[in-house]
């Protein structure tokens, strides 16, 4: 999925990458942050995503892998944070956290 196309063409494949995640996650929340969300992002940006579940459970990278898998069509390198929901409210009221910067300055995507 090429990223040099019409913002509003970009906006609906971020969407759709957020859903899929979210749905091959579990994911109750997923929210974009970093340049491909907030502008002055190039071709070579990678889309930043932060997906909060219930419970990190088995682990981290093994949701996040899921979340990569499902994505097998995507052409541009994304990166998958995840957190647990309690993770995540705790630490976003925590100034200099990245739950912070992505509660305040990123975007819910999906949830």
């Amino acid at each position: 999925m090429p990223f040099n196309i019409a913002q509003q063409e970009k906006e609906e494949a971020i969407a759709s990458i957020a859903r899929r995640v979210a749905e091959a996650t579990g994911a109750q929340e997923v929210w974009g942050f970093g340049s491909r969300i907030w502008g002055g992002d190039t071709n070579d940006s990678d889309l930043d995503l932060l997906v909060v579940v219930e419970m990190v459970a088995p682990d981290p990278a093994t949701i996040a892998t899921r979340g990569y898998d499902a994505l097998p069509d995507v052409d541009i390198p994304i990166d998958i944070v995840v957190k647990s929901e309690e993770a995540f409210h705790i630490h976003a009221d925590v100034t200099g956290s990245l739950a912070h910067t992505v509660r305040t300055s990123g975007r819910k995507l999906y949830g």
